[in-house]
């Protein structure tokens, strides 16, 4: 069976960077750091109390339903608002509900911290340790009645699906920074295999809240930088800025796309992933595994390292994962890589977690849409390890033919997406 070609005809954001896709790729394209100092942690002994947050969403305008609101945690909010900007970019409005897909990431929170704080602080016995019976008794009194529909971590799925009548293949991701990347990918090849005619993709995450934030503290991935933050591949960088928002992509198998003369923005032509089986927050120093998910993605989409004209990094700003993920640039595009532009949007916009992968994949199909490369932002003073072309602070024009997208994610995933300008 001769596989389907699979194109992008539309797509949609909510980010630090703006609250349309058009304000996105404008704020992108300035190279200015969008991550500022935030007082609502108040005294909490953070690493840092620097943040990238959406600013100017309004729940009433980007969503209707006012039922649906009532339930809906912040991210949540950002994934509906940015697939009804997909959807409508996409301009599908007659389908087949079974042959319509569904694929989201993101790393949810368990309900909201502040439902059972005072529960949790009522709780604390002589012992200074909670006691888990009292607890429960105070949290029941506590819970209100529509807590499960806030805490199902695939809640946006049925959410999104109810919403746009998408009854066909689907799949919930939660694999932290490369959720998204991984929705899009298992996307791609549903399509591409007739599983269905299109697909809605992406990632979503508002890890933003005290909870969250301390979670990534205890683990000492965060930036320590407190005033200026340092970007990705910097070499004072040492750690990401967590932030929030969504991408959504809208797949869809050419043919269909052509006879509704849509308008197509980029061709989707490989696909890999794969696990470094090595550490839950440790990364290979010199970038094996990601070296192979890139080999892979390129033999799949038949692209020789020369036709890649630019990548789109992870780059989450930690010290080894920057090195590592360079190293593994360096390893697969060897004598072709001073050629290639490498960049990541998180000096703009922070790390969105299970967000990163659908937005910083828009940036990718804006790149080879647009011939223009978005710049990576507070890149200062470069690390003499990390040598490649990072597009310091402004951005390049250049003729983008094929672009690569790479995703990283906590517990060793890897994924790579690669795209090319359309073709006849």
């Amino acid at each position: 069976m001769q596989k389907r070609r699979v194109v992008i005809t539309g797509i949609g954001t909510i980010s630090p960077a703006g609250n349309s896709v058009e304000e996105f790729w404008q704020n992108i394209l300035k190279g200015e750091t969008r991550i500022h100092k935030s007082e609502k942690f108040g005294d909490a002994n953070f690493s840092t109390k620097l943040i990238a947050e959406v600013e100017g969403f309004d729940p009433q305008k980007q969503i209707t339903n006012k039922k649906l609101r009532r339930v809906l945690q912040r991210g949540e909010m950002y994934v509906i608002a940015a697939a009804t900007e997909a959807m409508k970019d996409a301009g599908i409005t007659e389908y087949d509900a079974y042959e319509a897909g569904l694929f989201l990431g993101c790393t949810k929170e368990f309900g909201k911290y502040s439902l059972v704080e005072e529960a949790f602080t009522e709780s604390v016995n002589e012992e200074g340790v909670i006691d888990s019976v009292l607890f429960g008794e105070k949290a029941a009194d506590s819970m209100p009645p529509l807590i499960i529909l806030e805490s199902i971590p695939n809640a946006c799925i049925e959410y999104v699906s109810e919403l746009f009548d998408l009854k066909g293949p689907n799949t919930h991701f939660m694999t932290t920074g490369v959720s998204g990347t991984q929705a899009i990918g298992t996307a791609y090849q549903a399509v591409k295999n007739g599983d269905c005619t299109f697909s809605v993709a992406g990632g979503f995450d508002s890890l933003t809240d005290i909870l969250s934030y301390a979670t990534f503290n205890s683990v000492e991935l965060m930036t320590s930088h407190t005033e200026e933050f340092h970007g990705p591949f910097d070499k004072n960088r040492n750690g990401f800025v967590v932030g929030e928002g969504s991408g959504v992509l809208i797949l869809e198998e050419l043919e269909h796309a052509k006879k509704r003369n849509a308008k197509i923005y980029a061709e989707l032509v490989g696909y890999a992933t794969n696990n470094e089986a090595k550490s839950l927050v440790g990364l290979e120093e010199q970038g094996t595994s990601l070296k192979e998910c890139m080999i892979t993605a390129l033999k799949e989409a038949n692209v020789c390292p020369a036709e890649v004209d630019y990548i789109n990094a992870y780059a989450s700003g930690t010290k080894v994962g920057d090195l590592s993920e360079t190293r593994a640039i360096k390893s697969v595009f060897a004598d072709y890589v001073d050629k290639i532009c490498v960049s990541s949007i998180k000096g703009t916009i922070g790390h969105l977690i299970g967000a990163s992968g659908g937005v910083e994949t828009i940036a990718t199909v804006l790149a080879v849409k647009n011939n223009k490369i978005p710049p990576t932002a507070a890149l200062k003073d470069f690390d003499e390890e990390c040598n490649l072309n990072y597009v310091p602070n402004q951005c390049v024009e250049k003729n983008v033919n094929c672009a690569l997208k790479i995703s990283r994610g906590m517990g060793g995933q890897n994924a790579v997406l690669l795209l090319k300008k359309m073709e006849d």
